[in-house]
């Protein structure tokens, strides 16, 4: 490996960081923010029901599940997990999280196409993901710069998926907050908790795509120096 391909350590090690510090965030404020009742006092298990079906998705399951942070909607199933926490919560914390799924939920039953995107992408990592350490040893072991080439790939399409999701989580979380004030789960005054609650968990996506792309990056220059293609830097 050439000198210059250790600068690219470091490029490993900041995002890891930035990702602990999103999480630590995320537990802060969450912490916070459940202690605030939303308007109406109703759970977000409640608030995930009521707003599917202003919606016209009463074919969409709600299911409980455990675990911190697991809640999501999968369109595969048409379900919309909620982790016990925010299910049973009357928090601002809780209907802003449950708001936040039924707007995947929303965007799915439209078509939007960045939801169709990312679906497709999900499909395809779901498999592809789990041949990079084998197509990376494969590599090294047989020489075959093919494999490596392969695992290399794998991991830029997992920053095209990373990067894809940003402007979808956003677009839900906007999503999230006109449905809570058009049912009246939450008051005018209320939209900077919830809000505050989306841009700590929006942080984290965004330090996701940093250690993605950190990943790629790194084994992008290890590849390219097994292979010759960096010989003086």
């Amino acid at each position: 490996m050439s000198a210059f391909s250790f600068l690219l350590y470091p490029l490993l090690v900041v995002p890891m960081v930035l990702l602990l510090y999103a999480q630590s965030r995320v537990r802060r404020v969450f912490a916070e923010e459940d202690q605030h009742p939303n308007a109406e006092e109703i759970t977000g298990l409640e608030a995930a029901r009521e707003l599917l079906n202003q919606a016209g998705l009463h074919q969409v399951r709600i299911e409980i599940q455990g675990g911190v942070f697991s809640d999501q909607y999968n369109p595969m199933t048409k379900t919309l997990r909620l982790s016990p926490r925010i299910a049973r919560r009357d928090s601002t914390l809780a209907v802003g999280v449950a708001g936040h799924e039924v707007g995947h939920a929303i965007q799915d039953a439209e078509g939007y196409t960045l939801m169709r995107v990312h679906n497709v992408l999900a499909r395809w990592l779901l498999f592809a993901t789990t041949i990079i350490p084998i197509a990376f040893i494969g590599g090294f072991l047989f020489g075959s710069v093919l494999l490596m080439l392969v695992a290399v790939g794998i991991l830029g399409l997992q920053v095209v998926f990373a990067l894809v999701a940003l402007p979808l989580e956003r677009n839900a979380s906007k999503r999230a907050l006109y449905l809570l004030e058009q049912r009246g789960v939450i008051l005018h005054s209320e939209e900077g908790s919830v809000q505050r609650v989306l841009r700590a968990a929006a942080f984290t996506y965004l330090a996701s795509v940093g250690i993605r792309l950190a990943f790629f990056l790194f084994w992008f220059v290890v590849l390219a120096s097994a292979t010759g293609l960096i010989t003086r830097l």
